[in-house]
């Protein structure tokens, strides 16, 4: 009994000392701040913030000082943090010691690392600043071409290269060398240079509506041309199974279906096809077995049967009548 009343006090005075020491450490709780979700926890060397996503539909993403009463450096701010944001430019505060703004586009302070660029800018072809030495490997490009004429800048491989954004740049820049080392398409500018048009297509033809085209060349895009690309003709049908139609989602243009009975195992259904798909032929050579009344009779009943469904609905009937197996 003694024994068994000291290991009891043993296993209490365990979870005595145990437990308090998980409840002295509390789970870090998220917070949300000038669209930023984080969170800060306490360890040896301080506060530690650690942001967890973005999220704010706003023309313009916000970099603050501090988050949470933590101070916002560099380390905390990477480009995948925007991914998917629309935004068409960046500011930070100005009381800020890590971030820097040109033209939209965010920089570490001293401007020699592009940390991000706006998903939502919209300029064709970007001109990286000659101070820049390093552009990151998560940094998206949602322009046609990227310009580096610094030899020194370091750029990442980065699939985009490979067919969305095409390098461009001087003799022996920085964009020469990566599109070489990595087998990417290169336009070269400055002495030698030859015109060479980036087809871009600002907004899609549609079956009624003409769409638009630029093209331009990296040396000088503000002499883009516009052409207009005309409308295709062709409809983005939908099927409408209770008013047996394709209907465009566009332009709103309707295309009638065509009642087909089919015989199976299961007996007879009435299915549709489209008009234009229709392959039947007229019953002018063939002759009805007027021997069998079987044949006769199922002749008549599905006369009936299209007669019905003529009348029951507003689209036509394919006028030959053929059954089909």
């Amino acid at each position: 009994m003694k024994k068994t009343l000291a290991l009891m006090l043993s296993v209490l005075l365990l979870f005595g000392t145990v437990l308090p020491a998980f409840a002295l450490t509390p789970a870090a709780l998220q917070q949300t701040e000038n669209g930023y979700t984080f969170t800060v926890t306490a360890d040896d060397n301080g506060d530690r913030l650690t942001i967890l996503r973005y999220y704010q539909e706003e023309n313009t993403v916000y970099i603050p000082k501090t988050l949470g009463g933590v101070e916002v450096t560099a380390e905390d701010i990477s480009a995948a943090l925007f991914a998917g944001c629309e935004a068409q430019s960046f500011t930070a505060d100005n009381d800020n010691a890590y971030f820097s703004v040109s033209n939209g586009v965010l920089f570490t302070k001293d401007g020699k690392t592009l940390i991000a660029y706006p998903g939502g800018k919209e300029d064709e072809n970007y001109v990286v600043p000659a101070g820049v030495t390093e552009i990151g490997a998560k940094v998206t490009f949602p322009c046609s071409s990227l310009t580096v004429n610094s030899a020194d800048c370091v750029i990442a491989p980065n699939k985009q290269f490979e067919a969305d954004v095409i390098l461009c740049g001087e003799k022996g820049s920085a964009a020469e060398k990566t599109a070489e080392e990595n087998g990417y398409p290169f336009i070269l500018l400055g002495a030698g240079h030859t015109h060479t048009y980036i087809n871009v297509i600002k907004s899609a033809p549609s079956c009624i509506n003409d769409g638009e085209m630029i093209s331009y060349c990296p040396c000088d895009p503000a002499a883009a041309k516009t052409t207009v690309v005309p409308a295709t003709g062709v409809h983005n049908f939908i099927f409408t199974s209770p008013l047996a139609r394709y209907i465009c989602i566009v332009c709103g243009a309707e295309k009638n279906l065509l009642p087909i009975v089919i015989d199976d195992d299961d007996g007879e259904d009435i299915t549709y096809i489209d008009e234009d798909d229709c392959t039947c032929v007229c019953h002018a050579d063939e002759k009805l077995d007027t021997s069998s009344f079987s044949s006769i009779l199922n002749c008549v009943l599905y006369r009936i049967k299209l007669l019905f469904w003529r009348f029951s609905h507003s689209h036509p009937i394919c006028e030959c009548g053929r059954r089909h197996y």
